[in-house]
């Protein structure tokens, strides 16, 4: 009676695990058949293979929409970048022996090159000038990177021009920004002048770039003179033209502007600022001074904000066209108050019984457009009671 018992118990339980061996393996064989759908279900710890798909469905989607954001982010920054380049139009390819000052015998001796643009607005009779880039600029052995920047100036435009007359003939330039530590800089700017339209055939553009060097004269790197009447004019009317042009240092290229030394000085404990005009050279007067040199003087004016405070002048300079003054001027001005303060300098100059007439100005301050006039007030600031002296360019009265 045991033994009948158990063996139908025994029965009844090998019947039991047969099911569940055979349930077991009906759910699992598709895991089993498939290697990857294995691996998943075991690295996720998911047994329903339904569940397992729709799991792995939301993963690749995932993945899919994470490379679409990629490649849309990285076609974004190539666009952007794109944009940042000069917006010139840009013209073939141009041979060494096709670059302006690229003569047979100079190409050896040339200073590096300026890439520019040039485009003539026929409506408003102006020339635009773009200074877009330099490279390779040589400089003096040692001297290392180079702190440089372009001075643009139009010769050869008798339209405008009234020679042997005492009524000054205003010579307009412009100048870029310092572009520091390169000997390839990028200045990306862009001048306006006006010349007449039968004045094209005459026209140069004349183009200088220097090595800033603080606190001496700015030194010439090397000058392109950009001859308009050698152009086509259909590349450059109506629209840009963009070329290069070698660099080359004659003497076509010395600086012909005005300039004045000045020395700056900071006494924080007087509160007291000096200004020591030594001397300026190369005036720009009308040509009838030029052979009767007239009586010269500097006349200096401290300004907070916009707001006059204090003019002084020097003694009355007579009988050259570089006066030496070698005087020391002294405004009372506190500290925290040079940050807003500037200084004009105007050089005058008058003939005999006549009044006095501006020859230029020069502007020094921390927010003045000229770069050399913000550097040497910067200098001054930073360095209290230490001298910053620097010559600088003489613009046009009314500049």
């Amino acid at each position: 009676m045991i033994s009948t018992q158990t063996f139908s118990i025994l029965a009844g339980n090998d019947s039991f695990s047969r099911e569940v061996l055979n349930l077991t393996t009906t759910t699992l064989s598709p895991l089993l058949q498939n290697g990857f759908l294995s691996w998943a279900s075991h690295q996720l710890n998911i047994t329903d293979v339904a569940l397992l798909i729709f799991v792995l469905i939301l993963v690749f989607i995932a993945i899919l929409l994470g490379l679409i954001v990629l490649i849309f982010c990285c076609r974004s920054c190539c666009r952007r970048y794109k944009k940042r380049g000069p917006q010139y139009q840009k013209m073939p390819n141009v041979y060494k022996d096709q670059l302006p000052g690229a003569l047979d015998d100079t190409i050896s001796k040339h200073l590096g090159t300026l890439e520019y643009a040039l485009e003539y607005n026929m409506r408003s009779k102006t020339l635009k000038v773009g200074i877009i880039q330099a490279t390779d600029l040589i400089t003096l052995p040692g001297s290392g990177m180079t702190d440089s920047f372009v001075k643009v100036s139009i010769k050869g435009t008798p339209s405008l021009e009234r020679p042997k007359s005492k009524v000054r003939v205003t010579k307009i330039f412009y100048t870029t920004d310092i572009i520091r530590d390169t000997t390839c800089p990028v200045f990306n700017s862009a001048f306006i002048f006006n010349v007449p339209y039968e004045d094209l055939k005459t026209a140069v553009v004349h183009i200088v770039v220097y090595d800033s060097d603080e606190p001496n004269q700015p030194s010439v790197i090397g000058g392109l003179d950009i001859q308009l009447s050698s152009l086509p004019m259909e590349y450059y009317v109506g629209k840009s033209y963009e070329t290069t042009g070698y660099l080359m240092k004659t003497a076509d290229f010395t600086d012909e502007t005005g300039q004045i030394c000045v020395v700056l000085t900071n006494d924080p404990v007087q509160n007291e600022l000096s200004v020591n005009v030594l001397e300026v050279k190369q005036l720009d007067l009308p040509d009838f001074y030029r052979k009767h040199p007239p009586e010269t003087q500097v006349s200096v004016t401290l300004h907070i904000g916009k707001k006059k405070l204090a003019n002084k002048k020097t003694h009355i300079r007579s009988g050259t066209l570089n006066p030496y003054f070698g005087e020391t001027l002294k405004f009372h001005v506190e500290r925290q108050k040079l940050i807003v303060a500037s200084l004009t300098l105007k050089v005058k100059y008058r003939g005999q019984g006549s009044v006095f007439r501006n020859a230029g100005k020069v502007k020094l301050g921390a927010d003045v457009s000229e770069p050399a006039g913000r550097k040497q007030w910067t200098d001054m600031i930073v360095y209290p009671k230490r001298p910053a002296g620097m010559w600088q360019a003489i613009s046009s009265p009314g500049k």
